[in-house]
């Protein structure tokens, strides 16, 4: 019996081939950079028609200070791109760089084109970094510290902060109480490691690790666990449950990314309403095998939680009557003092 077999004996959850749906689709190589070594890592860039996002985002990528080779993917589903030559008149030191970009014969949607950009990739190693979001210049070189020092990581995701162009990070923004509070947390769960690992019943509280960015892990580990699922929302998430229940996926308690907000998809409301029954179907699927079944009775209070997260952190307002008519339940009043206490006490997180 495969791991994969065993599995979803125990959970229910199928492997499914993300690749398969979008292998008839030409991605076409219109460029590449001088730098033809081969790459300890690959920065998939996918894209889609935002051009100095693009350009904000590979400058950090080439301002990485890490001495050994890495390679840039740029993956655009715009069939109709011109934006190399473009980005080569931006970003003159692209010429030098380690680069290929592809153009897609046709729009395969962010899942097909992040389940593209694994494919082209030849390194081992593999990063995504949405064209919107910013790495850290010491992103690689703090990551692979602690991947050469621990070859049994499959992947391991670093603490990101959050940021509205023109405005401090939200983080900053908090109180200094809850600054402290979060530091006593984190030296909770890290001790003096410099990683935590990650299983699937931690996704029962929360989408734990975000999107993908700041994420480096196996490119055989992501061919193996078939890529990124169209049918899954949220697909980043259920990339990393089945990433957790099958390899060892760990978290940096590093901050080396930066998820820009004022851009991104979970700001449109129907995506926001669809994200809390996600979370719900999320927490229904994994209370199988990964958490007791007992759990569930916690799940209106969770839910609530993320409807005044939703509200708070993304700014987009879903009343409470519409999310009980989403969620088919009704909802109490958000109580986040008790849900930190439960989440806690059960999981340690």
């Amino acid at each position: 019996m495969s791991k994969f077999d065993e599995w979803h004996r125990t959970t229910g959850l199928e492997y499914r081939d993300g690749f398969a749906q979008w292998c008839g689709v030409e991605s076409k190589l219109v460029g590449r950079g001088a730098d033809m070594r081969e790459p300890v890592v690959s920065v998939i860039v996918p894209t889609f028609k935002r051009g100095q996002l693009l350009v904000d985002a590979l400058r950090t990528v080439l301002a990485q200070n890490w001495t050994n080779a890495f390679e840039i993917v740029i993956v655009d589903n715009d069939p109709e791109s011109i934006r190399h030559q473009q980005l080569l008149d931006e970003i003159p030191a692209l010429a030098a760089a380690n680069y290929r970009y592809f153009v897609h014969a046709e729009n395969m949607g962010w899942i097909g084109n992040f389940n593209r950009g694994i494919e082209l990739s030849r390194a081992p190693w593999l990063t995504i970094l949405n064209d919107d979001d910013l790495l850290d210049a010491n992103f690689l070189q703090r990551m692979f510290i602690d991947l050469d020092a621990n070859p049994e990581i499959d992947g391991l995701a670093c603490r990101k902060r959050s940021f509205v162009d023109g405005a401090a990070p939200v983080e900053q923004r908090r109180s200094v109480l809850h600054r402290t509070a979060y530091g006593a947390l984190t030296f909770y769960r890290y001790r003096t490691r410099p990683s935590r690992q990650i299983r699937p019943s931690h996704f029962f509280w929360t989408p734990l690790l975000g999107n993908m960015v700041g994420f480096i892990f196996r490119r055989e580990a992501a061919l193996e666990i078939g890529g990124f699922y169209r049918e899954d929302w949220p697909s980043d998430c259920w990339f990393y449950i089945r990433f957790a229940a099958l390899l060892r996926l760990e978290q940096s308690r590093q901050t080396l990314a930066s998820m820009r907000l004022g851009q991104n998809q979970s700001l449109d409301p129907k995506i926001a309403r669809e994200a809390l029954l996600d979370g719900h179907l999320v927490r229904q699927a994994l209370t199988r095998r990964e958490v007791p079944k007992w759990y569930m009775r916690l799940a209106p209070m969770i839910s609530a939680r993320n409807l005044a997260e939703t509200r708070d952190f993304w700014g987009v307002d879903v009343s409470h009557q519409e999310a009980e008519t989403i969620l088919g339940f009704a909802l109490p009043q958000d109580q986040p003092g008790r849900y930190r206490a439960a989440r806690f006490l059960l999981s340690g997180f």
